[in-house]
């Protein structure tokens, strides 16, 4: 690997060390706040670094580049339209874009041969919670929404850890069918997200555990009894993790029934109102617009509803008048107050073409390749469903996590001597 390469990759390294752990040390002192700056710095690095390179920015994905220029256009012509508060735009901008542009960074600088790196990663800062995170429950006392590991110990904290133990549990089944992890270290990373998710009340994991176990599943090999013993170390798995969750949290034993798990994602919420994950978007319409066509069809435009737990010159007067309800609690009614339904449109596509992509290679790989493919499109399934369950994709954590994630379909394959390019000619909808 060459001096250039190198440095990427460990600019890269830095940002997702620095993201899976900063919250931690703003539980320590609060004032290591600004430590999500240095993140915020790197990808100014990285950006700047895209467009000094501009040959190979210009080389990455047609129609992903696309999508993303669609959206600057369509922030800036809102921004003049509904004549927004630059500050307030900044603002927005800053917490959304830096996802997408740490997406094309990750294709524009890395190579393939430089996943196997952050996936180790990965996996050691997983194998420390488990140290961190027993510490936290039996002798610190942490209990429920507040036990994060290294994500820290703030409420709603475990929206967080959710997409970083999914991550882990499809990458750890994904390399286990494509052979290139044994069972034994397979097994353990599931058993560490389990005990993670009961230990936090991480209800929802349980279900997520199914889509990706049945993704896995399906989109793997023909290895038969692999299958089954995921099926039944999973079975297994469930049912002592549930059962501790019920132990620890007694007030959830009629949770795992359809009724109780219907209403729980039907009438709990983070606000007034009513407002909840049902009730998120008809809420936006009818009250906060009015059922205003224009409103619904494209927002309030970026930064108008956005707002900030430390700065208080970055909350809107929306945010000011609107917070109890709770809207910023849920992506999809964050993106439908400052983007209406065609931000809700652009998202869902862009997701489901990081989604599309994972199966179109899935079918032309093998071995680690194929491994990240399966697990790239597990995890699709799982960021589509994050829009409505919660805002986790929004924060520097596991936003960034994320968007890694969503751009590693893109990264496989290309310009390497072992290009897929020739396979795939003929199917790509979106290749230069």
């Amino acid at each position: 690997m060459d001096g250039g390469s190198s440095a990427f990759r460990l600019l890269f390294s830095s940002l997702l060390l620095l993201s899976l752990t900063v919250h931690a040390f703003e539980s320590i002192a609060p004032q290591l706040s600004i430590l999500s700056f240095f993140c915020d710095l790197i990808v100014s690095v990285l950006t700047v670094s895209m467009f000094v390179n501009i040959k190979r920015l210009a080389n990455a994905p047609l129609l992903p580049s696309m999508m993303i220029m669609v959206l600057v256009v369509f922030d800036l012509v809102m921004l003049f339209y509904r004549s927004t508060d630059l500050t307030l735009f900044l603002w927005g901008a800053r917490n959304q874009y830096r996802f997408l542009l740490l997406f094309l960074a990750v294709i524009v600088f890395l190579k393939e041969s430089d996943l196997p790196h952050f996936v180790d990663l990965m996996d050691k800062v997983l194998i420390l919670n488990l140290f961190v995170v027993t510490v936290q429950f039996f002798v610190c006392g942490v209990r429920g929404d507040y036990l994060g590991g290294t994500f820290g110990v703030g409420q709603g904290c475990n929206g967080m850890l959710n997409i970083f133990i999914c991550v882990e549990f499809a990458s750890a089944l994904s390399r286990y069918m494509a052979g290139e992890i044994p069972g034994k270290k397979a097994a353990f990373v599931a058993f560490i997200c389990l005990y993670w998710a009961a230990l936090a009340e991480l209800k929802y994991f349980y279900l997520e555990v199914a889509i990706i176990a049945l993704v896995v599943i399906l989109g793997s090999g023909r290895d038969i009894e692999k299958k089954v013993k995921i099926a039944l170390i999973l079975v297994a798995g469930l049912i002592v993790s549930t059962n501790t969750l019920v132990m620890l949290f007694p007030s959830f034993v009629d949770y795992f029934n359809p009724g109780s798990m219907v209403h729980y994602f039907t009438h709990i919420g983070y606000g007034v109102g009513g407002f909840n994950r049902s009730t998120a978007l008809s809420i936006c319409q009818t009250l906060f617009f009015n059922n205003d066509f224009g409103l619904c069809l494209a927002g309030l435009g970026l930064g108008n509803a956005e707002y900030s737990d430390q700065i208080a010159v970055f909350n809107s007067d929306f945010y000011k008048t609107y917070k109890l309800y709770g809207y910023n609690g849920y992506l999809d009614s964050m993106i439908f107050v400052e983007r209406g339904y065609l931000g809700l449109a652009w998202y869902i596509v862009f997701f489901a073409l990081s989604g599309f992509e994972s199966w179109r290679k899935m079918k032309v790989t093998s071995g680690y390749a194929n491994a990240l493919m399966v697990m790239c499109l597990a995890l699709s399934f799982i960021f589509l469903l994050g829009l409505l369950y919660d805002s986790a994709l929004r924060t520097s954590s596991s936003g960034y996590i994320a968007f890694f994630v969503m751009a590693i379909p893109f990264l496989v394959g290309k310009l390497e001597g072992d290009s897929l390019e020739g396979k795939l000619k003929g199917q790509s909808l979106w290749a230069r």
